[in-house]
Protein backbone atom coordinates (compact mmCIF):
# COMPACT_ATOMS: atom_id res chain seq x y z
CA UNK A 1 0.00 0.00 0.00
CA UNK A 2 1.61 3.22 -1.08
CA UNK A 3 0.56 7.04 0.46
CA UNK A 4 1.31 10.15 -1.28
CA UNK A 5 4.26 11.70 -0.67
CA UNK A 6 2.84 14.14 1.14
CA UNK A 7 1.75 12.00 3.45
CA UNK A 8 5.24 10.00 4.18
CA UNK A 9 6.68 13.20 4.78
CA UNK A 10 4.00 14.28 7.43
CA UNK A 11 4.26 11.09 8.86
CA UNK A 12 8.31 10.70 8.96
CA UNK A 13 7.99 14.58 10.39
CA UNK A 14 5.34 13.02 12.91
CA UNK A 15 8.49 9.82 14.06
CA UNK A 16 11.19 12.31 14.41
CA UNK A 17 9.11 15.08 16.53
CA UNK A 18 7.66 11.83 19.08
CA UNK A 19 11.69 10.73 18.90
CA UNK A 20 12.49 14.79 20.02
CA UNK A 21 10.02 14.87 22.90
CA UNK A 22 11.54 11.62 23.97
CA UNK A 23 14.79 12.68 24.33
CA UNK A 24 13.55 15.87 26.08
CA UNK A 25 11.32 13.77 28.41
CA UNK A 26 14.17 11.38 29.08
CA UNK A 27 16.83 14.70 29.23
CA UNK A 28 14.17 16.83 31.99
CA UNK A 29 13.49 13.45 34.18
CA UNK A 30 17.29 12.90 34.04
CA UNK A 31 17.87 16.20 34.98
CA UNK A 32 14.86 16.13 37.76
CA UNK A 33 16.76 12.53 38.98
CA UNK A 34 20.27 14.42 39.28
CA UNK A 35 19.22 17.55 41.26
CA UNK A 36 16.94 15.36 43.82
CA UNK A 37 20.28 13.19 44.34
CA UNK A 38 22.44 16.29 44.63
CA UNK A 39 19.49 17.63 47.48
CA UNK A 40 19.85 14.21 49.29
CA UNK A 41 24.13 14.24 48.97
CA UNK A 42 23.70 17.79 50.56
CA UNK A 43 21.23 16.60 52.88
CA UNK A 44 23.45 13.98 53.82
CA UNK A 45 26.54 16.01 53.97
CA UNK A 46 24.64 18.24 56.72
CA UNK A 47 23.35 15.07 58.88
CA UNK A 48 26.99 13.91 58.42
CA UNK A 49 28.27 17.41 59.24
CA UNK A 50 26.04 17.78 62.38
CA UNK A 51 26.48 14.04 64.64
CA UNK A 52 30.27 14.87 63.52
CA UNK A 53 29.21 17.75 65.92
CA UNK A 54 27.43 15.75 68.43
CA UNK A 55 30.12 13.53 68.65
CA UNK A 56 32.81 15.93 69.72
CA UNK A 57 30.57 17.79 71.95
CA UNK A 58 29.54 14.31 73.87
CA UNK A 59 33.44 13.69 73.24
CA UNK A 60 34.31 17.24 75.14
CA UNK A 61 31.56 16.55 78.00
CA UNK A 62 33.40 12.96 78.80
CA UNK A 63 36.57 14.54 79.16
CA UNK A 64 34.77 17.35 81.12
CA UNK A 65 33.24 14.79 83.50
Amino acid sequence: MSFPKGVRKVTQLHSCLIKVQWWTLKFVVKQNINAIFMEWIKSREQDDAILSLVKKDNARIDAFV
